[in-house]
């Protein structure tokens, strides 16, 4: 109620009850034509007895016959004069008569009712079954059952057969339901009575159980075994976390990639998703209109082989070393804090961090003062570690994860590139992760079907942060994406010299034990050769390497022209091996080099137990290495080996094997020919001879996908793969489209998902829905439940004509819904278990518009009573579950009969005290509803179910507005008849919106019958408007009364006498009033285990939930209204035992208070 007009209706009333239909003037017995009873006639006897005389045998008076009846029955000896016994007997006998003479005004009305207007009480209505029907095993398509087969309900009380019979044709098939999924979009506000709005959180419940307590397969714990229909969570909002937590799970909604580029077996793997949109409008509005967790709210994985394998935080994954290079050369606070309003140069961490903003500063000047303070202190002016932050006033562990977060290194992120229209997902795998492998349905379980591996991004909503990341980016248009792969450490690799296969685990001999000018090292790796490799990197680890080559040969004499064998000399010339050609990559690049692939200089020392790098191949060395997705793997080189493997050859110079002996003689005879005595030769070294240690790999890759335009061939022979990520599955995209979205498009608020076995199409299939009546919100209008069916992944609308009836009247009430399911509707689909037939309903928005369900079964019908001239109150009492289990005529195709409820809808003849009030009515409104009179009596003569209607004229109650002076408009406010009925909400009796809707129907008419009232009028039906009153007190119990349960006690007290009618059935629900908080008290005073009250305070909520704090009265505020009490009142217990010392509070009313004398206009009738 957002719009309420100033304006007061004139008419205070209260509207009309049932009670008060009832005329006592039309009831035979009210005006009897001979009222006196047996003493009344005993007495008038002898009172007329004084006035007749009595004659003797004389035929002379001698009095009257007074004595004669002044007589008394003795009851004692059983002894009555018989003249006295024959006078009773005339009297019991004169009872007919005068029974008879007093049915005069009965005839009379009936006379005037039956004979001359010719109407009659209303006949019996017969109640309604559901029937399920199972098909016998033989049978193996369907089997039609006519209307009006007869089926055995047993007997009556007086013995007579029961039977019922089918209303509709129905041709049962083995169509079953075999699996229910549920979900919840919340587009709009479910957490409040606020007026929706569209700017909500976003986010997607799914159900994968629907009928469960918590859409996962709880138990359900409801009265009446009731599940949501939509699976719409209950919520709940954290003081300390400021957040809402839903008791349903978040969706699973996104999107994935399958590629060959993402076989991953080992080491560090960065893989960087790079995402083209067509516009770049989401983007901005990510970056400056929310206040995103970016990082947090994209979510990736990788197949495994065992499970998804998610990328790493980088919670541990900083750098120390920046961190302290950061704070050890910062000169003056503003250094480490920043000047407001420019950001500061340490950031909020988002996942731990404290602040409000995403760019906070977290570190004030003050606290970076004593940080530079601190640090002077320390020796060498410097810190060593940024744990000793720790121990800086004002420095606590959310800012040492600021400075974590600041100086992260970047292996996970994800920004956003405006100008460029992109979105950049960068995910690191480190060594320790395991192996990224093709996708495995039967393990990974989503509906994923591809040969390659995949990576699978997750919108993550979960959090204050990331609640619309889905919305924004539900509807952005993908145009192509980029899979780049950074890989370090690839280790299992196929190496070989010229003469075997080598072992990595050990020392190896790359280039054989004498290897010479052209000697070859092959090495092999199926992961990095069936890709299109970017770069390719050896890093490699030397054994027992000398200090320089230059001095290690500087005594070889085996070369001409005097060259010597130096550190540059070693060269190696680098070829792949494509379609068993060896294609030159690099002819000549150095073999010694450093940590970085620059070769080491002459005379320079050479890395000796240092990991160094070989550039194999680099972007500009690259000459368009064409990917083989097709490649098998090969762990040997050999004559047959197409490709997968790189060849190392030595040239320019080898390593003096062959000269080594040349040069060893050559230094012996210089000593000989020297002439010198003492001459000692300078030998040669041994050659060395290469060795390594260790060798692994590091390569990237790139590979670009067209998402949008690609013809058919393009398509059927595409390598990549893009799939949207559902809640209950995936499907792959096709690409030849114009037009893709990044995610999957959920719109409706609502959604149930039906899954059928055993299907036929096309076939009819009849599905009856059981509803828990009165869970669907009377305060919303009727919803509109779409219909489809699932065809080859896309969701079809079922056609109007071939939804061949619906008693549910749009899942509001229990009813069969049955639909006529077309030959396209398939079972292999993917966004939803596959090998079932699935159908949808839908509703678009105000979802709890829609009842809760209780079950679902298809082949069902209704049956109804068949009167056999059985026991007319029969109908008084609704037929027990379970009881039809037969036909009369027994089927053989039919093995199973279940009634799953009790009978519904059967009333019995009409009473004649009914008959005389509607007739009367009818008399009076003639089935036109033009005075309040009118409307009343008829809303409450057509439904029984309503307990009191009040018409408010020239009124208008719609969606929230409520205006009291609007001509043209009528407004009925109608109460359900709480007695005995499971209500919602007995201190807000409301009606259902079923039959809300059915009052309108009754009114206003529809294609099959007559408008009751003028076609100007604008007709609504809602529910009051219920006011709360609720009190805040301090209260003292008497002693030795416990505290626990007279805290409860008196809040049910309170509770009852504020909302009578939910505890006594007598009493009435009152249109209006007025009650002064100073009757409240009183009551409260009253309870003779309450000492005394203070801090009495009293608010009334209105039902837009505004609060009026700390009124003198509370009086309703529109015609509509009813006064209700709260469900919980707050009540403080006062501990103390001194009455003069309660505890003290802020209010004015810190006093004790006795009993008050309620005013005068206190009463709550509204007179």
């Amino acid at each position: 109620m957002n719009k309420n007009c100033c304006d007061k209706n004139p008419l205070r009333r209260d509207g009309t009850s049932q009670q008060q239909r009832l005329l006592k003037a039309l009831l035979p017995g009210y005006i009897a034509v001979d009222e006196r009873s047996m003493g009344d006639l005993i007495e008038f006897v002898k009172q007329f007895a004084k006035e007749i005389n009595f004659f003797n045998i004389d035929n002379d008076i001698t009095g009257s016959w007074e004595k004669f009846f002044n007589k008394t029955i003795d009851s004692k000896n059983q002894v009555t004069e018989p003249h006295y016994a024959l006078f009773i007997a005339f009297l019991k006998l004169f009872k007919y008569a005068q029974d008879d003479l007093n049915q005069l005004t009965k005839k009379h009305i009936d006379y005037y009712y039956k004979d001359v207007l010719q109407l009659s009480e209303k006949p019996a209505v017969a109640d309604q079954v559901f029937l399920i029907f199972e098909l016998a095993k033989h049978i193996t398509t369907s089997f039609k059952i006519d209307k009006g087969t007869k089926l055995k309900a047993g007997k009556d009380s007086t013995g007579v057969e029961v039977l019922y019979k089918t209303d509709k044709e129905i041709v049962v098939n083995k169509t079953k339901i075999q699996e229910l999924k549920a979900l919840f979009y919340n587009k709009y506000d479910i957490f409040s009575k606020l007026k929706p709005n569209p700017n909500n959180n976003h986010s997607l419940y799914a159900s994968p159980k629907a009928d469960s307590s918590d859409g996962q397969g709880s138990e359900i714990e409801t009265e009446d075994l009731s599940w949501k229909t939509f699976g719409l969570p209950s919520l709940s909002y954290s003081k300390d976390n400021k957040e809402y937590s839903a008791n349903r799970q978040l969706a699973n909604i996104g999107f994935a990639f399958a590629s060959p580029i993402l076989f991953l077996a080992e080491g560090d793997r960065t893989v960087i998703l790079t995402l083209t949109f067509s516009d770049a409008e989401p983007l901005k509005r990510i970056l400056t209109c929310r206040d995103y967790n970016i990082d947090s709210s994209i979510q990736a994985f990788f197949s495994g082989e065992k499970e998804w394998i998610e990328s790493l935080d980088n919670d541990s994954k900083y750098s120390e070393e920046r961190a302290l290079e950061f704070l050890n050369n910062a000169k003056e606070p503003k250094d480490i804090a920043g000047i407001e309003p420019q950001v500061g140069p340490i950031i909020e961490d988002p996942n731990t961090g404290y602040g409000d903003q995403f760019n906070d500063y977290d570190i004030g000047l003050k606290v970076a003062r004593r940080i530079i303070v601190e640090r002077e202190k320390l020796p060498g002016k410097k810190f060593t570690s940024t744990s000793e932050l720790l121990k800086i006033y004002g420095f606590g562990i959310d800012k040492l994860n600021d400075i974590k977060y600041t100086f992260r290194k970047d292996y996970h992120s994800t920004t956003i590139d405006v100008e460029k229209k992109q979105l950049i997902i960068k995910r690191t795998l480190f060594k320790d992760k395991k192996a990224v492998v093709k996708y495995n349905k039967e393990v990974l379980l989503d509906t994923i079907s591809t040969n390659w591996p995949v990576e699978k991004i997750i919108i993550n909503t979960e959090g204050v942060k990331n609640t619309y990341i889905y919305k924004d980016l539900k509807d952005i248009e993908i145009v192509k994406a980029e899979i780049r792969v950074e890989v370090t450490g690839v280790k299992n690799l196929a190496i070989q010299n010229d003469f075997s296969e080598l072992k990595p685990s050990k020392p190896f001999l790359p280039f054989t034990n004498k290897p010479a000018i052209c000697s070859s090292f092959y090495i092999g790796s199926w992961e990095v050769f069936q890709k299109k490799a970017e770069t390719l990197d050896l890093n490699i680890l030397w054994h027992k390497l000398p200090n320089t080559f230059d001095d290690h040969y500087s005594k070889y004499t085996d070369l001409p022209n005097g060259e010597k064998r130096t550190n540059s000399k070693f060269k190696i010339k680098i070829s792949y091996l494509d379609s068993k050609e060896w294609i030159t990559v690099n002819k000549q690049t150095a073999l010694l080099t450093d940590e970085s692939g620059v070769g080491i200089q002459d005379n320079q020392a050479l890395p000796a137990d240092k990991q160094v790098k070989i550039n194999a191949i680099t972007k500009d060395s690259n000459l368009g290495i064409a990917r083989d997705e097709k490649l098998l793997e090969s762990k040997v080189y050999d004559e047959t080996t197409q490709r997968g493997f790189l060849n190392l050859e030595l040239n320019n110079a080898d390593f003096g094997h062959s000269g080594y002996q040349t040069s060893f003689t050559s230094a012996i005879l210089l000593g000989i020919n020297s002439g010198e005595k003492d001459y000692t030769p300078t030998l040669p070294k041994e050659p060395y001879t290469p060795t390594l240690k260790e060798l692994s790999l590091n390569y990237t890759s790139i590979e670009n996908i067209s998402l949008v335009d690609l013809t058919d061939n393009d398509f059927e022979d595409r390598v990549e793969q893009f799939f949207h990520i559902h809640p209950f599955g995936a499907e792959e995209i096709l690409t030849t489209k114009s037009k893709n979205y990044l995610l999957p498009h959920y719109d409706d608020e609502g959604s149930l998902y039906i899954g059928l076995s055993d299907l036929v199409p096309p076939q009819s299939v009849s599905i009856l829905f059981k509803v828990s009546e009165g869970s669907p919100d009377p305060d919303l209008t009727t919803q509109t439940v779409n219909w489809s069916y699932l065809e080859k992944n896309e969701w079809k609308p079922i056609d109007k004509n071939d939804i061949l009836f619906d008693t549910t009247n749009g899942l509001i009430t229990s009813g069969i819904v049955c639909l006529n399911l077309p030959k396209a509707i398939n079972s292999d689909n993917t966004v939803l278990t596959p090998d079932l037939f699935w159908i949808k309903a839908s509703v678009n928005q105000y979802s709890k518009a829609i009842a809760d369900l209780i079950g679902l079964n298809t082949q069902a019908v209704t049956a109804s009573f068949v009167d056999n001239g059985n026991d007319p109150n029969y109908l008084k009492k609704p037929l027990a579950e379970g009881t039809i289990k037969k036909f009369k005529d027994s089927k053989a195709s039919i093995s199973k009969i279940a009634q799953p409820y009790s009978s519904f809808g059967g009333e019995i003849k009409e009473q004649y005290s009914d008959f005389y009030t509607r007739v009367s009515e009818r008399l009076r409104h003639k089935s036109r509803a033009i005075t309040i009179w009118d409307y009343e009596r008829l809303v409450l003569g057509a439904f029984s179910s309503i307990y009191k209607v009040k018409c408010l004229n020239h009124t208008k109650y719609s969606n929230g507005s409520f205006v009291e002076m609007a001509p043209g408009n009528v407004t009925l406010i109608v109460i359900s008849n709480v007695r005995n009925t499971n209500a919602v909400d007995l201190l807000k009796p409301k009606t259902s919106l079923n039959t809300l809707n059915e009052i309108i129907k009754f009114i206003k008419g529809d294609e099959y019958s007559q408008s009751l009232c003028s076609e100007n009028v604008n007709l609504f039906v809602m529910n009051p408007i219920f006011e709360e009153i609720k009190v805040d007190f301090k209260v003292k119990f008497q002693k030795f009364k416990d505290a626990g349960f007279y805290h409860n006690q008196l809040n049910s007290d309170i509770v009852s006498f504020l909302a009578p009618w939910a505890f006594d059935a007598e009493s009435d629900v009152v249109f209006g009033g007025k009650i002064h908080k100073s009757r409240i008290l009183n009551f409260i005073e009253e309870r003779d285990y309450v000492d005394y009250v203070t801090c009495f305070k009293m608010s009334l909520i209105a039902n837009d939930g505004v609060e009026s704090m700390d009124i003198e009265y509370a009086e309703t505020t529109t015609s509509a209204s009813i006064l209700t009490s709260a469900k919980a009142h707050k009540i403080e217990v006062i501990e103390s035992d001194d009455p003069n010392d309660p505890k003290p509070c802020k209010c004015s009313d810190n006093e004790q208070h006795d009993i008050t004398i309620p005013s005068r206009d206190d009463c709550s009738c509204g007179k």
